[in-house]
């Protein structure tokens, strides 16, 4: 005799939460009708896929941007708000350091983003990588190695990421609080860093 109350009361429980969640869709379907679509929240999780392969999937869940490669699972990369803000704040430098790179001008670039990420460009690879590096044990601060936690762009990717930066900025405007004008970038930008082979 339980367990039939035990399936009526879950039944019950189910019930409610489906009226709850109904209550909840109304509500938000009063505030699209009076206020009009612009003015509701923007949504928490989005995803875009990058490039003419569609291989990088970005994935912004509530201020975080996490990069993944959707043939290697295992390849990703993980940027907080601030993290994200620094990338953008360097992207037109980034572009500058490409350009140099194709031209053979430069071997290496790289700026360091904060909490031990660097956004990496080299020659012959043509690719942004943004990737977190360590301090082996018992070496300086200075000597920093790459390690797994990273993904390279392709020079495609990375052009459609920044199309994507209006759209991405529309719907997480978390995202842009504190980035900085471009004269205020521009004074007080990251310095990339030449690694000359």
């Amino acid at each position: 005799m339980t367990a039939p109350t035990m399936m009526n009361d879950s039944s019950l429980i189910n019930a409610a939460i489906f009226s709850m969640v109904h209550q909840v869709a109304a509500a938000a379907a009063a505030a699209v009708f009076k206020k009009g679509v612009e003015k509701l929240l923007p949504p928490t999780h989005t995803i875009f896929f990058l490039g003419n392969k569609h291989d990088r999937k970005l994935n912004i869940i509530m201020g975080e941007v996490k990069i993944t490669s959707t043939s290697m699972p295992e390849k990703h990369v993980t940027l907080t708000t601030s993290h994200w803000v620094c990338l953008m704040s360097i992207r037109c430098q980034i572009n500058i350091e490409l350009e140099e790179l194709q031209l053979y001008v430069r071997s290496v670039a790289r700026a360091h983003t904060g909490d031990h990420y660097y956004i990496s460009v080299t020659s012959g690879y043509d690719c942004v990588d943004i990737r977190h590096f360590y301090v082996p044990y018992g070496l300086l601060c200075d000597h920093v190695c790459p390690s797994r936690n990273g993904l390279a762009l392709r020079l495609d990717e990375w052009k459609h990421l920044l199309k994507l930066v209006p759209t991405i900025y529309k719907c997480h405007p978390e995202l842009i609080i504190a980035e900085p004008s471009d004269k205020e970038s521009s004074k007080s930008a990251i310095p990339i860093h030449d690694k000359q082979d």
